[in-house]
């Protein structure tokens, strides 16, 4: 069985620096990151991954990115996946299979203003339209993640979230 914990926020919510922190001390766990694979591929991947100049490479580069991240999935068995996981499918997947998932949801999350603050003193900004747009998602995925939870009583994965003074607080626990 995998213990993966899955860091969820929008861009410059702290996902990358809690993953750092949680790997620094307990080394066992290994870092998925789609957007540090793709950073590989393509440097300054940010600015011209989604460009029709790289239309035609994209899907190719995806894809390997896919088997790669599935591949280290495979042969380990703690995992930190960081990435902006506003997607509801892949999440619910999660919480459905039988590895023991923790979800950490980043404070600094509620906050997107704070986050285009933050993104604004970074090397490669993300920028303030994609981070509320996250932003939008994100609440959806909380909405989503709640009502999971509601349905499933007998669901004992650890959903907390990481505030912006360090401390966990339980996002919403059932069956625990």
């Amino acid at each position: 069985m995998k213990n993966i914990t899955y860091i969820i926020g929008i861009s410059a919510s702290g996902k990358s620096t809690l993953s750092e922190h949680l790997i620094i001390n307990d080394p066992k766990y290994i870092r998925c990151n789609r957007d540090a694979l793709r950073e590989a591929f393509v440097p300054n991947h940010n600015e011209v991954w989604y460009t029709e100049q790289h239309a035609e490479f994209r899907g190719d580069r995806e894809d390997l990115i896919s088997h790669l991240l599935k591949a280290i999935e495979l042969s380990n068995d703690f995992l930190i996946d960081d990435n902006t996981n506003l997607s509801w499918y892949f999440l619910e997947k999660a919480l459905r299979g039988k590895n023991m998932i923790d979800v950490i949801i980043t404070g600094a999350s509620f906050d997107p203003y704070l986050c285009i603050d933050r993104d604004a003193k970074r090397d490669r900004i993300v920028g303030e339209t994609i981070i509320l747009k996250q932003y939008r998602e994100f609440i959806t995925l909380l909405v989503s993640l709640y009502d999971f939870i509601e349905a499933n009583p007998l669901i004992t994965k650890k959903i907390k979230i990481l505030e912006k003074d360090g401390t966990y607080n339980d996002f919403f626990v059932k069956g625990s």
